[in-house]
């Protein structure tokens, strides 16, 4: 059931372990049963199209996504859906600043890399972007903070793995991937330039966050790891330090929780669940700087062509 956000995104990730999921699935518009948020929380669900799944939101509750069942990406603005196009593939979005900018990543046409990334800025101008290594095949755009900072990852034909990368404002692209890792994805970062994403590390095989700035990675376990909790993500870090992720339960990472890790390191439980016997998991994908939280939520759906149904929702502050 796992591996984004696909490709959100994205690929062989959760970005990636739900999105892979997604594209497996349907959206509809049916309504959680009793659900109760957390402390301090009121629940939103967004009124999305059938197979719209929402990625991440930026300060001003505009939020971007992709679609569960092909590639595509759109925004949701006051109300308004538009569709995000790029002229040379199919898109991925995977992010969004304050300025409206997007990020994500296109599928590009035979003969060259297989997945280019870029941004599109609010008023329509297109930047495209390939990691600088000879080899390279694939570039994903994740994330851009307001100062011009980009965040994502690549693969080269001579490494096969997923790596990290900071494309700075300057334009200099430096890799960013932790040590021991053998497969990690920078998701995001903020305006104080702190990253944030994950990895997998190849001293016991599975996943750990991490943050990245000025050279200095900092790794993020949830504080049950080891016991209870057998591998954590980290997703996005707002510009007030608060950062959310996944807390895998059990050996095999086939079930999770979410959390919300503060700016002082307290972690504190934000996951989505339903008694509905229909309800399957839930995954959070970002939190703003308003410190409103993003996430999806998957069910059961006999009237689903495929079986499932998947419901957007915000954590509101």
């Amino acid at each position: 059931m796992r591996q984004f956000f696909g490709s959100i995104f994205t690929s062989a990730h959760r970005f990636t372990a739900v999105f892979a999921v997604m594209i497996l699935v349907l959206a509809s518009t049916a309504l959680p049963a009793q659900v109760t948020p957390p402390p301090g929380y009121t629940l939103e669900i967004l009124n999305l199209p059938a197979t719209a799944a929402a990625y991440q939101m930026n300060s001003s509750g505009t939020v971007i996504g992709i679609y569960a069942d092909i590639w595509g990406g759109w925004i949701l603005e006051n109300g308004q859906f538009t569709e995000v196009v790029h002229p040379s593939g199919e898109v991925q979005l995977a992010g969004i600043n304050d300025q409206g900018t997007v990020f994500g990543f296109y599928e590009a046409v035979v003969g060259g890399p297989e997945r280019v990334g870029f941004s599109r800025a609010a008023n329509g101008t297109i930047t495209d972007y390939i990691f600088p290594a000879p080899d390279v095949f694939a570039t994903r755009f994740y994330s851009g903070n307001n100062g011009g900072d980009m965040v994502g990852s690549y693969e080269t034909t001579s490494s096969m793995t997923r790596e990290a990368f900071l494309r700075n404002k300057k334009g200099q692209s430096t890799d960013i991937t932790p040590p021991t890792s053998v497969f990690a994805e920078a998701t995001s970062i903020n305006d104080k330039g702190v990253v944030t994403g994950y990895f997998v590390s190849a001293l016991d095989g599975t996943f750990h966050g991490f943050q990245y700035k000025n050279g200095v990675h900092t790794i993020i376990d949830h504080p049950d790891f080891g016991v209870s909790v057998f591998g954590t993500d980290t997703f996005r870090t707002n510009n007030r330090g608060d950062t959310v992720g996944h807390n895998y339960t059990t050996p095999a990472l086939d079930e999770w929780g979410s959390f919300l890790r503060t700016s002082h390191g307290t972690f504190i439980d934000i996951s989505y669940t339903d008694p509905d016997p229909l309800f399957l998991f839930a995954q959070v994908s970002d939190i703003n700087d308003t410190g409103d939280i993003l996430g999806i939520a998957f069910y059961i759906d006999p009237a689903s062509p495929v079986g499932f149904s998947l419901v957007n929702y915000i954590w509101r502050k």
